[in-house]
């Protein structure tokens, strides 16, 4: 963001995470947006508008709409308004491997997707949170 300040959308139906990640984040001094589902999510990162957030929390698996579908969603109205693509940080307690999220995102934009998006395993560690609120505020 234009500021020093860190901006971040935190996404998952589960209000403990929810918290949680809020938690984690205020720590290191972020300002935290809550979404509780993926429709939510596109819809509030949508109306902040133009670099507002510096990075999104995405659950995947969640009611409504989930994080795959939400990522589809927002890179493709980042692409028709030409907007630069925001990092996100899929969140999840699943064993998920990276060559399944590779097709899945294959299907959704090609490999380039793969740049801004990096994967956290649940539970997420304070070390973690606090190397990417770093990164942010560095402007990598």
């Amino acid at each position: 963001s234009a500021s020093n300040k860190v901006n971040a959308l935190v996404v998952d139906d589960l209000c403990f995470n929810r918290d949680l990640h809020k938690l984690l984040l205020e720590r290191e001094g972020v300002q935290v947006t809550l979404a509780h589902n993926g429709k939510e999510a596109f819809e509030k990162y949508k109306e902040k508008g133009e670099d507002y957030f510096d990075f999104i929390f995405m659950d995947l698996n969640m009611p409504v709409m989930d994080g795959f579908t939400a990522t589809k969603e927002i890179r493709k109205w980042e692409a028709e308004n030409d907007r630069k693509r925001i990092m996100i940080y899929f969140v999840s307690g699943e064993y998920f491997n990276d060559h399944e999220v590779v097709e899945v995102l294959k299907t959704t934009g090609g490999a380039k997707d793969l740049t801004d998006i990096k994967f956290l395993r649940k539970p997420i560690e304070v070390e973690m949170v606090a190397k990417i609120v770093k990164d942010h505020k560095d402007g990598f």
